[in-house]
């Protein structure tokens, strides 16, 4: 089986992903943006194999994240679904 991260993978599309790659077999790692997302996820995914935690929300944060990912890697997929978006009224630049 393949070892996978995934960004963005506390709610929505990236948590079923999440949860459907485990369910086959396949060792995940999880990436949460905050620590209590990361709290969340370790009970919402028990068998996930680690979560990285960091924001995409600036250069600084994104080199943290991929330090802590890669802390927990290496990786035969990576599926990038972290986003921003969803709900806001216009586009923001990040």
């Amino acid at each position: 089986m393949a070892r996978i991260f995934i960004t963005g993978s506390t709610r929505g599309i990236g948590a079923e992903t999440a949860r459907q790659l485990i369910d086959l077999g396949h060792d995940v790692v999880i990436h949460a943006r905050e620590d209590s997302r990361a709290d969340a996820a370790r009970r919402d995914f028990p068998d996930a194999s680690g979560v990285a935690v960091g924001e995409l929300d600036d250069l600084e944060s994104t080199k943290s994240l991929a330090a802590a990912a890669n802390d927990l890697g290496p990786y035969d997929v990576v599926i990038h679904n972290a986003g921003v978006g969803g709900g806001v009224a216009g586009r923001a630049l990040t």
